[in-house]
Formats: C-alpha cells, structure tokens, sequence
C-alpha cells in the first residue's frame, strides 16, 4: 500500500528527530535522514528545501507536542499537582524512550547556530516559553503556599530545568533503575 505524502513527511520528521536528538544539528547530515526514514533524495527535497527548513520543522512538531502534554494537564487541580504532573509525565516519557522531544531541544539548544539565525531565535523562543511555563506554575505553587519562598522563583524555576535537564541526559546515557517516589517528588521536595 503506497504511503501518502503525510506519511511521508511524519516518516522524515520521525527520522529527523531521532538523529538530530542523537547526534544534533552539525553531525547530522540530509544523506543520513534519507536512509533513516528509507526515502529518496526527490522525496526528501519535495517535502523539505534544506537541513535547516528540516530542522526547523521537527522544532515545531517537537513545539507542538509539548504544548499537547501542557494543554492535556487538567485546568481544575492544583498549581502544585499541575507540576507534579508535568514532571511525572516527562520523566515517564522520557524513560519510555517514546518521547525525543527532550534530548532533541537540549541537543539543539547546546549547539552553536552562528549560520542560521532562524534556528537559533526558534529555540531561543522554545527555551523562553518552556522556562515560563515552569516560572509561572512555580509562581502559583508560591501564591497559594505549596512550594516555601526559601528561594527565590527564578532560581526554584532553574532548579526544576536543571532537575530535569540532568534526568534526561542520565535517561540517555545510562538508564536508571526507578527509585523509591517519582523523580517529580524528589524534585518538588528540593524546591521547599
């Protein structure tokens, strides 16, 4: 049954991703993701103009399923259970091994994007909103009393990143048995 073009273009992306989350931008060549997503150089070109518009795009579709897990957090819980949330969800994703997103955005966001300015503002852009979206939730967690005022909110927001971040490098280089607790309330208890 022959593939469609949406297909198609989610089989480049998907492959895309994976290399680019392994390997980043630089290392990463148009050759590699053709043999990764078994595809030719025609169909590689009809959907995508360049590594960059590539890239690009598998920012966007990685923008795109993180603001799906943001949005899926029900609206009537806590601040602090949306936190809890969110960081068991990506903990659990991350750990599945279904889940790029994470190491992508931080294999992305390491590298230097000095010949591509559309790069590097989209990942400034990505970076500015996933540091929001914890500041604010750790904003709220402060208001309503849930998470103490021993620091201050940037640096409880830089923790939490930093928590993370550190998670899903040691995901990727060497797996972790789970410990007792979710990572999510081991880095909540750090916060009080």
């Amino acid at each position: 049954m022959p593939r469609t073009q949406t297909q198609t273009r989610e089989k480049i992306l998907q492959g895309a991703k994976t290399l680019l989350s392994l390997y980043g931008y630089a290392a990463t060549t148009i050759d590699d993701v053709i043999t990764a997503a078994g595809i030719t150089k025609g169909a590689f070109y009809h959907y995508f103009k360049s590594k960059e518009a590539l890239c690009q795009a598998a920012i966007e579709h990685a923008e795109s399923e993180y603001l799906q897990l943001t949005q899926s957090i029900p609206s009537d819980i806590t601040a602090y259970e949306k936190l809890r949330l969110l960081l068991d969800s990506l903990t659990q994703l991350n750990s599945s091994g279904r889940w790029i997103n994470c190491r992508m955005m931080l294999k992305l966001m390491t590298e230097p994007h000095d010949e591509s300015p559309l790069l590097q503002n989209q990942l400034t852009e990505f970076h500015n909103w996933y540091r929001g979206f914890y500041y604010d939730l750790i904003t709220q967690c402060r208001t309503d009393g849930s998470i103490p005022h021993t620091l201050d909110d940037q640096s409880q927001t830089s923790l939490v990143m930093a928590m993370m971040i550190g998670l899903c490098m040691l995901n990727q280089m060497d797996p972790p048995a789970q410990p007792a607790g979710s990572p999510a309330e081991h880095i909540l208890r750090l916060l009080k």
